[in-house]
């Protein structure tokens, strides 16, 4: 049995950051993880601020991560604690719309976020589908310390699969970076040295236009790459340097518009497998990809 101390429920809250140090010190024996909470919304439309918002989710797990070795040192243990993503995801569902929900009854609709394109880049094709995928990109470059990471929610409200009550079901434009990440993102997460160009937005001077992670296969053959492409109009060129491996797959996930969404009706946001040559990999604008190089 492993067990889990209750951080703060998000990152801007007054006592944040003194009572994770409080907790740590009357628990640390008994623990072996530190929750985190967080959920990131538009409530204001910007699309690009929106999409850095992964860069605060780095820095609040560092943040946290940096609270967890203060209070090791201070109390003398050999033994780290590890980082547990309690509930992440995007939300802003029924506010973005104007409408809010009625108290509870049986079933409330407005709770099923549509994850239109922008979310997936912080996951991807909406502007949520982007901001979501980010996120994920995020979890696995601080894999050292997050050990735990829990998507909320599953089927419906804010989640990759929806249904209708006594009907149909389908993916939503964020189930498709999960399903490819569960199959190709396991083994050993890589350290990215990126150069690319930024924007400056609320969240950040310098909020990169690239959103990337890397994992080395279980079985040592392939590096699989995640990569964002915020950029909304313009493609980008990925170069690898210090890689010798060949590409043998690329897999883009893009939409007509940041406000597509895929229905019971439509799927207008499905993965595509681009062809794969002797040149640079292309991103196409505003696109999450996949790309599998074997090595040599």
């Amino acid at each position: 049995i492993e067990t889990v101390a209750c951080g703060s429920s998000y990152r801007t809250m007054p006592t944040f950051g003194t009572w994770e140090e409080e907790v740590l010190r009357q628990s640390y024996p008994y623990v072996d993880y530190l929750s985190l909470h967080q959920y990131y919304t538009n409530h204001e439309g910007d699309v690009m601020n929106f999409l850095a918002r992964s860069e605060e989710m780095g820095e609040f797990i560092q943040e946290v991560a940096a609270i967890c070795e203060k209070i090791r040192l201070e109390v003398g243990s050999d033994k780290h604690i590890g980082l547990s993503f309690d509930e992440w995801n995007v939300w802003y569902h029924y506010a973005k719309n104007g409408r809010v929900p009625e108290k509870w009854t049986f079933i409330i609709v407005v709770m099923t976020d549509t994850n239109v394109v922008r979310n997936r880049l912080i996951r991807l094709p909406s502007d949520l589908t982007e901001a979501q995928l980010q996120m994920l990109n995020t979890l696995l470059n601080h894999a050292d310390v997050v050990k735990v990471a829990c998507l909320a929610q599953l089927v419906n409200a804010l989640a990759p699969i929806m249904t209708e009550p006594g009907g149909r079901a389908w993916a939503q434009t964020t189930y498709w970076p999960f399903l490819y990440g569960s199959q190709f993102g396991r083994g050993t997460a890589l350290q990215q040295e990126v150069e690319v160009p930024t924007y400056a937005c609320g969240v950040s001077p310098k909020a990169p236009y690239l959103s990337s992670s890397a994992v080395l296969s279980e079985d040592g053959t392939h590096v699989t790459v995640f990569a964002v492409n915020k950029s909304l109009d313009e493609a980008m060129t990925l170069e690898l340097d210090g890689l010798n491996a060949v590409l043998e797959q690329h897999v883009t996930l893009t939409a007509p518009s940041l406000d597509s969404e895929n229905t019971a009706d439509a799927q207008p946001a499905l993965p595509r497998e681009l062809p794969v040559g002797a040149d640079a990999p292309e991103l196409p604008a505003a696109s999450w990809n996949m790309l599998r190089f074997r090595l040599a």
